[in-house]
């Protein structure tokens, strides 16, 4: 979508600082970051639902306000908020494609591309490779450690006969609109504009402006009808 000469620049929206502020250290945070959501998710979301609200009742009935609620409540999930925290640094960790294609040009090297440019190397290079694979599974293995020291610390079980689920809540006509507005906001951020920039991508050749007659399937037709389907189908196979 911002990349130089594509879809924002075509449409004569593009600034030269643009590109640069989001094809770089910016942009692979943002990228990995939502990329991480997912994981993240996956992770809390179990735990939420299962914890459902009376502790948070419990804490109001009581009369605590929203800070003393959330400090309240917060232990109980507590290992699975520093799940979600490891799983999302160790994927980002092992990353090097984002950064290697959306700051291509800004030339930002991360460890694990040290380790595709050693094993690319001909004879290739074990042991340079290995040893930045070892500093990676050290650095995660130290936050694991982090994490265990820290939740042995102090007690997060919860004593309970049986499991509450969460209940929807059903919030006021304008929290319910806000909302909603966030979540169309995130969702256009995180999903909806990066798809459409791929689309319009592929149907774009490069150096040609953005009007109807420029649209072309000749990326389809290189997918299905040159040397791109052997690999492919290997991929299936391997999978």
């Amino acid at each position: 979508v911002v990349g130089r000469g594509r879809v924002l620049a075509r449409l004569g929206r593009g600034t030269p600082g643009r590109p640069s502020a989001v094809l770089g250290p910016l942009g692979i945070v943002v990228v990995l970051g939502l990329g991480g959501i997912p994981f993240a998710y996956g992770a809390l979301a179990p735990a939420l639902f299962a914890m459902g609200r009376r502790f948070e009742d419990a804490a109001r009935i009581h009369g605590a306000g929203v800070r003393r609620t959330v400090r309240t409540v917060a232990p109980v999930v507590l290992p699975a908020i520093f799940s979600a925290i490891i799983i999302v640094f160790a994927e980002a960790l092992g990353d090097f494609g984002v950064a290697s294609t959306i700051a291509a040009n800004a030339n930002v090297p991360v460890a694990a591309s040290n380790i595709m440019a050693a094993i690319a190397t001909f004879p290739t290079n074990f042991p340079e490779a290995a040893a930045v694979s070892w500093f990676l599974v050290a650095t995660i293995g130290g936050f694991l450690a982090f994490q265990s020291w820290l939740l042995r610390k102090r007690d997060v079980a919860v004593l309970s006969g049986r499991s509450v689920f969460a209940t929807k809540a059903h919030p006021t006509r304008a929290r319910r609109l806000l909302l909603n507005a966030a979540v169309i906001a995130f969702l256009a951020v995180a999903i909806a504009v990066p798809a459409l920039g791929s689309v319009i991508s592929t149907l774009l050749p490069p150096g040609s402006g953005l009007r109807l007659s420029s649209f072309t399937f000749s990326a389809y037709s290189a997918l299905f009808h040159q040397h791109l389907v052997g690999p492919l189908l290997v991929s299936l196979k391997m999978s």
